[in-house]
Parts: structure tokens; sequence; C-alpha cells
């Protein structure tokens, strides 16, 4: 599962070049429950977006990753603001 949840990560940080609204994921975690694999991350989002957006955002980029790996039976995405250093 470890190797799976830093493929996961991999794939989802190549994606803001297609999301502009993506910063980053992180803490990516699979496991198995039963006989389906579940995963959850973290992603920060730009901090200006409107909660419908991220909305938006999060939930094509859990599809992507299923997508991708259609072994994942659910994907959670916790969005994070992502705060600017002044």
């Amino acid at each position: 599962m470890k190797q799976l949840s830093r493929a996961i990560e991999e794939f989802l940080n190549r994606l803001p070049s297609e999301f502009d609204e993506l910063v980053n994921c992180h803490d990516v975690r699979a496991r198995q429950v039963e006989h389906h694999i579940l995963a959850s991350c973290h992603c920060t989002m730009k901090g200006s977006l409107p909660i419908t957006q991220i909305h938006d955002v999060t939930a094509v980029l859990e599809d992507r990753v299923k997508e991708a790996f259609p072994q994942i039976y659910r994907v959670t995405i916790h969005p994070e603001p992502f705060e600017e250093k002044q």
C-alpha cells in the first residue's frame, strides 16, 4: 500500500499544470478495508477560491485518481487553503 500511496501522490502532484487551483497534494494514504482499496490525501488549493470551485476541483481529482488507478474503490481528498507567505 505504501507503493500505491507514493504513486498516487506523484500522479496528483503532476496535475497542477492542468488545474490552476491545485498547489500540491500530500499525506496520501492507501489502505485495504475488506476487499476494497481506499485512498485519502490532503490537497492544498489556492486560498482565494470559492468553496464551490474547490468542491468541483476535488471531485474531478478524485475521478482522475480512480481512472488512473482502477483498483481503488474510493478516493477522498481533503482540501486545505494555501497560505501565502508575506
